[in-house]
């Protein structure tokens, strides 16, 4: 909803200065500077109108609040209802910052903060827009900055879908969910809580309240990407009768399908292989790890899915560089897989025409690769290649081994 521009908007917030952090540079140093102590200082990003952040400050005098907003006639208002207040509050411990969370990477000091609080932020419904949501994984990486080892996000929304996906964010973000409810009024935590106005207007129509108390790993301890890239491995045994959600699948594709592409003209298509039937049928005919000297996968431990890359000679004659373009998705699916929970193996030692036959595919589109998914049982460890010997294998236990040439080795100097 857009806010209605405040009359002399620029007037009424100068009025309020002495309140104002003029600008978000000015946390370069600090905030012993700002607050003239050294106190905890807690952030709010969103304050609204200011209800929670004022009550806040109010409540807890031992305790310096700044409180964000990004639309300066919001916090027009807030810094006025603060100004209006401010003999209530014991301690001079409140101040307020127009600006956008982002701007807080490079400005904010690194483990400066004891708490992030993030009220009914903005669900940006659409897909499209997760980026945008104050819980995606970009914006954890710069609170997980800016808080102390020991800090805390403490998150509130009526919005479950919102809820449900910072749930995820946080789960994928490596964070620790210290405690959480979908009934903040009803829980233990009630006693204590400071209501926004906006939480108000929706509890008071009989709306529940999400919460959950997070502590965030510092960046130093956070590798998202290279974590997932690590657990990543070619699985060629699976737990068996465990399907993966034709849904998921089509979300791993919806991945692919957004990745870069050669002079854009995305001559991939993807054949989803789902019923046991193909599934077994494909399976004969494409080969595992073959300088093992075992079968795999093992009878009954087969992928309960194939996804089959192929290219699209309508589109564009087959080149080599739209063979990066395979590899590319081929990838980006498998570390998607691995995110969820699934994993799998990227097979190249099918044939083309056999590939095709088994699946009815017209002739237009060729089999590239071929990636079988299910959900993994087996037990995989990088170890470093030495004296280069980077041939895999595998101990009595069946633990499959992956040597890796060593840093040193493959950085031309």
């Amino acid at each position: 909803m857009r806010v209605r521009k405040k009359k002399n908007g620029q007037q009424r917030i100068d009025a309020c200065s002495d309140l104002l952090i003029r600008n978000v540079e000015d946390l370069r140093e600090g905030f012993v500077g700002i607050f003239e102590n050294d106190a905890p200082v807690h952030l709010e990003i969103g304050c609204g109108k200011g209800n929670f952040a004022v009550g806040m400050a109010k409540k807890y005098p031992e305790i310096n609040f700044v409180a964000m907003e990004k639309v300066a006639d919001v916090c027009c208002v807030a810094l006025e209802k603060a100004s209006a207040s401010k003999d209530e509050r014991s301690e001079d411990n409140l101040r307020f910052l127009i600006g956008d969370a982002r701007t807080l990477e490079e400005n904010i000091p690194e483990s400066s903060l004891d708490c992030i609080y993030l009220n009914f932020s903005d669900p940006w419904p659409k897909s499209g827009h997760a980026k945008r949501r104050l819980t995606h994984r970009s914006f954890l990486q710069i609170y997980a900055r800016a808080l102390k080892p020991d800090g805390i996000l403490r998150f509130k929304t009526d919005n479950v879908g919102l809820f449900d996906f910072s749930l995820e964010e946080f789960s994928a973000f490596g964070a620790e969910i210290i405690w959480q409810t979908r009934d903040l009024h009803g829980s233990e935590k009630a006693y204590d809580n400071v209501m926004t106005e906006y939480e108000k207007n929706f509890s008071d129509k009989g709306f529940t309240i999400c919460s959950a108390w997070v502590k965030l790993p510092k960046k130093e301890e956070t590798h998202m990407i290279q974590d997932i890239v690590k657990e990543s491995r070619s699985q060629r045994s699976f737990v068996p009768d465990r399907k993966i959600p034709h849904d998921v699948l089509m979300r791993l594709c919806e991945t692919a399908r957004i990745c870069p592409a050669a002079m854009n003209l995305q001559v991939l298509k993807y054949k989803l292989v789902e019923d046991k039937e193909t599934v077994s049928a494909l399976l004969g005919i494409t080969r595992w790890a073959t300088s093992l000297d075992k079968k795999l996968p093992p009878e009954g431990h087969g992928p309960s899915a194939f996804i089959v890359i192929c290219h699209d000679t309508a589109i564009a004659e087959r080149k080599p560089i739209f063979a990066i373009d395979v590899g590319i998705a081929a990838q980006t699916i498998m570390l998607s897989a691995c995110e969820m929970g699934y994993g799998g193996c990227i097979i190249g030692s099918g044939n083309e025409q056999t590939i095709a036959s088994v699946l009815s595919l017209p002739e237009n589109l060729v089999p590239a690769l071929v990636l079988g998914l299910g959900v993994p049982e087996e037990t995989v460890v990088l170890t470093e290649a030495r004296d280069g010997q980077v041939k895999y294998y595998r101990d009595e236990n069946d633990t499959h081994f992956v040597p890796k040439r060593p840093l040193d080795e493959i950085i031309i100097k």
